[in-house]
């Protein structure tokens, strides 16, 4: 037989060896994802349409919302998940980071945290069906939970920082950008802008322990003045600003200032800038900013009547209660 023959021969008998094993390797892996719990073979992540994580007394829920194809969370109503906390959460729970299955059948809930679980994670699908892992201890050594889906016997290690993204998502909400809170105390400084140029300026004065107001033009960062200002108005002020009424969001991601001024909320619109500043553990002052430009009312009248507004300089045209907006109006002069 020829040299050539041979290796003919050896190429086409490699390619059958070949074809068989992965064969015989896709037959035994089907098997045997039959027998595991659903969970963890690969979930189609587009048929996802909730995800609850309840964590302790904390609960959070979240549906995908078709018409901008986002996770909202249910409650706010109307609020959508922060797209750079949010991503990747859906691949994520398209299949855990497992090690192994440690138990065919569990013998003691209990012994392994699984009796009164540290968090459930419930999946709902958009053909209805659902699956709910429950996360109990970590294992002595701290790099897994033990885990269990309901329903089956299985005993399953889950690794414990893909554990952790999860408790994170309760503890840490992935709020918007413009879905803010704030202690009134942190902030030391309050501008009021209308048609693009600062009409009013409060500076809390540390040395004295009081606010004054600005001296206009504004030539410094942060704004300084002499005269002393109502401390009681900003007082009430800062405590309306600090609990702000968000109904929802009319559009995301704005794309141009025509539409920005479709709802009232271009440049020369009325706009109130905070200076926050944040004492850290390291002794290091952050300062940050939150901004609320104030648009027009919502003209279709509803359960919560709104007005448009955008918060912290994102793309999103905000609705906040009419009568909130209306209150921080009056803060402006001649408003």
């Amino acid at each position: 037989m020829s040299l050539r023959i041979s290796l003919i021969l050896i190429i086409i008998l490699a390619y059958i060896s070949i074809g068989v094993t992965c064969y015989y390797t896709q037959e035994n892996q089907s098997t045997y994802n039959l027998e595991d719990p659903p969970f963890f073979y690969n979930i189609d992540t587009d048929k996802l349409s909730k995800i609850i994580v309840e964590s302790g007394e904390k609960k959070q829920s979240w549906y995908h919302n078709e018409k901008y194809d986002k996770w909202f969370f249910e409650n706010p109503k109307n609020t959508p998940a922060n797209i750079f906390r949010w991503g990747g959460i859906t691949q994520l729970l398209g299949g855990p980071k497992t090690q192994r299955v440690i138990k065919s059948e569990i013998d003691n809930l209990t012994k392994y945290g699984l009796s009164n679980p540290t968090m459930i994670i419930t999946i709902e699908l958009s053909d209805d069906t659902n699956i709910k892992l429950l996360v109990g201890s970590l294992t002595p050594d701290k790099t897994s939970h033990y885990s269990m889906v309901d329903g089956y016997p299985q005993l399953v290690l889950i690794d414990s920082s893909w554990g952790n993204i999860f408790e994170r998502l309760v503890n840490d909400p992935p709020y918007p950008d413009w879905y803010y809170s704030m202690n009134p105390s942190t902030a030391k400084e309050i501008l009021f802008y209308l048609e693009g140029d600062v009409i009013l300026g409060y500076s809390f004065d540390k040395k004295n322990d009081n606010w004054n107001i600005c001296k206009l033009p504004i030539a410094s960062d942060p704004c300084i003045g002499n005269e002393i200002a109502d401390q009681e108005n900003i007082k009430d002020l800062l405590n309306l600003i600090s609990q702000p009424k968000i109904n929802g969001v009319e559009v995301i991601g704005v794309q141009n200032d025509k539409e920005y001024a479709k709802y009232g909320t271009e440049l020369n619109a009325p706009y109130i800038a905070l200076r926050i500043e944040t004492a850290m553990d390291s002794g290091v002052t952050e300062v940050t900013r939150t901004s609320i430009t104030i648009g027009s009312n919502e003209p279709d009248i509803s359960e919560n009547p709104s007005k448009y507004a955008v918060i912290n300089e994102t793309s999103d045209i905000v609705l906040i209660d009419e009568q909130w907006g209306e209150k921080l109006l009056n803060y402006f002069p001649n408003k």
